[in-house]
């Protein structure tokens, strides 16, 4: 091979060698550029986990104040009606709601934050409700007491169901207690615990529905009414018995001291007559036994198609003994009972004569009612100095309206309450008392005038306690929610009532402890 030729060669050769590093290059560039990618793309996610994190921490926190302002707040009444709203707030933000389960005693509370960038989260809490167990009532023993009775309690209506509390759950609270004078109820009247009568007799008509016992100082006439307990009665002359006694199965017990007319009546336990003379059974039945001192007699059909049970002669049947009605008790405004008071928290505010026309005069002179729902403190007005109160002169709804956001009580000469509202923020209280004319002596003495009510309107968080030893005439329709003690009663026209237990300072009704039941409301449902 000649020179030249080796030359091209070589030339050939080194040409074929040129760019063989270019692919490496590339590869290594490429790389590059993906390991750059990768390592930005991990620090903008970084990033976003940091922010998604941030405002998950704030929605979280957010959400756990919620939950903690929801405790509070269900902690300042009754935990399943004090967070019946949503409570909202922007710093931090948060909603709160709260669902009652009152057949597990349960209250569920539901928190939903907000961060600042407007991310979401719930949190979820769940307590128990703890539900005391009902105490005797110290401002009464039940829903009336009256020292003596008038009048026929006709047209009365319990109203269950916006009840604080069962009037049975109570030991030893009834519907009724009267001291003296004669008991009789008619169409739609139901009284859900026992009906006391201690010196009267008692009629039962047609449509009375007594859910207690009826324990009669006198004489029974079930005259087609229904007792769904039982009847004791110690009066000697002659018991008549035409309605229902005791439900399928229970109770239906009748005893009495004297003798008894059955006609029509259905007794669903044993018949009891202690006393002289004869006993009559003309029809109806008596599903347990029949026991008699004296005598008995039929109209004609035998006494085996009467009595499913035995009859039974015994002559030293003793004659059933009355539980008695609680005394009446005297109730002052003394130096010492204000004391009592003023230990239950409430301010004593004395309103002078010039101060009346407010109290009870008409719509233009400024009538405090409406103004009292400002009051943010437990005050006791003592309207001593005029002669009684009113909203019965030409007063507008809006100035008999209360809205109570405290405990208020009223000490008054007497007074008429007509087409009033009360409504309350949480379960307050307002007293109407007129003081005893004479609390050393024995029995209610009435020194003032009556108390006339009328036609009013009653929340369901609202509660009110009427005492006066004159006479509580509730003879029209409306509503009352909490007690009555009078030294009268007179009670009908379709007003409702609902159950709702009180005091007063200083004093316990129930005779089961010394010195005074407290003010304000019942002991309610607590946050567990």
């Amino acid at each position: 091979m000649n020179g030249s030729v080796r030359m091209r060669v070589k030339r050939t050769l080194f040409n074929e060698d040129r760019g063989i590093a270019l692919p490496m290059v590339l590869l290594v560039f490429v790389v590059g550029i993906a390991l750059i990618s990768a390592f930005l793309v991990a620090i903008v996610g970084s990033s976003r986990v940091t922010a998604s994190s941030k405002a998950n921490v704030q929605a979280q926190a957010a959400a756990e104040a919620g939950i903690a302002a929801g405790w509070v707040q269900l902690n300042t009444g009754d935990p399943c009606t004090s967070l019946s709203a949503p409570l909202v707030e922007t710093t931090p933000k948060y909603s709160v709601s709260a669902v009652c389960n009152p057949a597990k005693n349960l209250v569920t509370v539901t928190s939903t934050g907000t961060s600042s960038s407007g991310q979401t989260l719930k949190v979820e809490a769940v307590y128990q409700v703890d539900v005391p167990a009902p105490q005797p009532t110290a401002g009464g023993p039940g829903l009336f007491y009256s020292a003596s009775l008038s009048s026929r309690l006709n047209g009365y209506v319990f109203d269950a169901a916006r009840s604080e509390y069962d009037v049975a759950a109570f030991a030893g609270a009834g519907s009724v207690y009267t001291s003296s004078g004669n008991f009789s109820c008619g169409s739609g009247s139901t009284f859900p615990a026992d009906v006391v009568v201690g010196g009267g007799n008692a009629q039962i008509d047609s449509g009375c529905v007594i859910q207690g016992n009826a324990l009669v100082s006198g004489t029974m006439e079930l005259n087609g009414g229904t007792v769904e307990g039982n009847i004791v009665a110690t009066g000697t002359a002659r018991h008549k018995l035409t309605g229902q006694v005791g439900k399928a199965g229970a109770n239906g017990n009748v005893t009495v001291a004297g003798p008894f007319t059955l006609n029509g009546g259905t007794l669903e336990g044993t018949a009891t007559a202690t006393g002289t003379g004869s006993t009559t059974l003309g029809s109806g039945k008596v599903k347990g036994n029949f026991l008699y001192r004296d005598t008995y007699t039929t109209w004609g059909t035998p006494a085996s198609s009467i009595v499913n049970g035995t009859v039974t002669k015994n002559p030293s049947l003793a004659a059933p003994t009355f539980p008695g009605v609680p005394p009446w008790n005297d109730v002052a405004f003394g130096v010492t009972q204000q004391a009592a008071w003023v230990s239950a928290g409430f301010a004593i505010v004395t309103v002078p004569a010039a101060e009346c026309g407010r109290w009870n005069g008409n719509g233009g002179q400024n009538p405090i009612w409406s103004s009292l729902s400002a009051d943010l403190k437990k005050t006791v007005y003592d309207v001593r100095a005029c002669t009684n109160v009113s909203t019965n002169n030409g007063l507008s709804a809006a100035q008999k309206s209360v809205n109570l956001r405290a405990d208020i009580a009223i000490i008054a000469k007497g007074g008429t309450l007509t087409g009033m509202n009360f409504t309350s923020t949480n379960n307050q209280t307002m007293w109407f008392i007129t003081p005893d004319g004479n609390p050393a002596a024995a029995g209610p003495q009435c020194s003032g005038s009556d108390w006339i009510v009328r036609s009013n309107t009653v929340g369901n968080k609202a509660a009110l306690y009427l005492y006066t030893p004159c006479t509580a005439d509730f003879n029209t329709s409306g509503q009352w929610r909490g007690q009555i003690y009078s030294g009268d009663l007179n009670f009908g026209g379709g007003v409702t009532i609902a159950f709702a237990p009180r005091s007063i300072p200083g004093y316990d009704f129930t005779g089961s402890a010394p010195g005074g039941g407290g003010a304000g409301g019942a002991t309610g449902p607590t946050l567990g």
